[in-house]
């Protein structure tokens, strides 16, 4: 019997992980804060009839001892972290490839098969990321800017008036107090920013390039920009279950 595959996403702020009963598709999700990595493996266990097998991907080191140490109890849990360059060779076309965050490197091998004359990944995390992907799934850079929670904290610590706010749509374009006014610049800056980065992604590269889009906080985009995009909530994770393929870590 196969056993059970369970891929993890450790991100900036949180860890997304997904559970896989046949290395193929995804039956169930979860999303815990760092400081919950150590009972990960423990509460999905307890649900399994056999120990999995678990491939993580890291672009945080510090949760990392942490998950380790609740790792160490099951002795019989097959455990690798991907590590492009060492244990998993990616395509890339980038100057240093060493500097480039695996989720998104992850991302480009997600795609390959789906979209073999390339595409656009929009990932909107803590910091959003806009990847080109060339034809046959090579990583060929991209661009990186703050994310929507990341700008929102960045405002409310380096100004002396501005307040932490909640996101969410603005009923307007123009804002009436000063709440209104921060989220109407950061939910309709942002829309603007990534239809004008796809639209240059496109002018430099393939003009009907096709745009997929994932991440925690990127539903919106979806919404609300101007081109045609596919929304892939488990993008990540689904990479990393091709990879395991790739790399034969999962048992036949």
């Amino acid at each position: 019997m196969k056993k059970p595959c369970l891929v993890i996403d450790v991100g900036n702020s949180v860890l997304h992980w997904g559970l896989s009963l046949d290395g193929q598709h995804i039956c169930e999700t979860g999303k815990l804060r760092h400081r919950q990595a150590k009972e990960l493996v423990s509460s999905i266990t307890t649900t399994l009839s056999q120990p999995p097998q678990v491939l993580v991907a890291s672009v945080n080191p510090k949760p990392m001892p942490m998950f380790r140490e609740g790792l160490e109890k099951y002795g019989n849990i097959e455990c690798l972290e991907l590590k492009a360059g060492s244990n998993w060779q990616p395509q890339v076309q980038v100057d240093h490839p060493g500097e480039v965050g695996v989720d998104r490197l992850i991302n480009a091998r997600a795609i390959k098969e789906d979209q073999p004359e390339g595409g656009i990944v929009v990932d909107h995390g803590t910091a959003l990321t806009i990847d080109w992907v060339a034809a046959k799934g090579i990583y060929a850079g991209g661009v990186i800017v703050p994310g929507i929670m990341m700008s929102t904290k960045a405002l409310a610590e380096k100004t002396s008036l501005i307040p932490l706010v909640d996101f969410a749509k603005p009923a307007s374009v123009i804002g009436k107090n000063t709440a209104e006014c921060i989220r109407s610049g950061l939910y309709f800056g942002l829309v603007g920013l990534v239809q004008h980065l796809v639209a240059l992604i496109r002018e430099q590269n393939n003009p009907h390039a096709p745009v997929i889009v994932t991440g925690g906080d990127a539903e919106f985009i979806v919404r609300e920009c101007n081109f045609e995009s596919t929304y892939c909530p488990l993008l990540t994770l689904q990479g990393m279950l091709k990879i395991g393929w790739d790399i034969n870590f999962w048992s036949q």
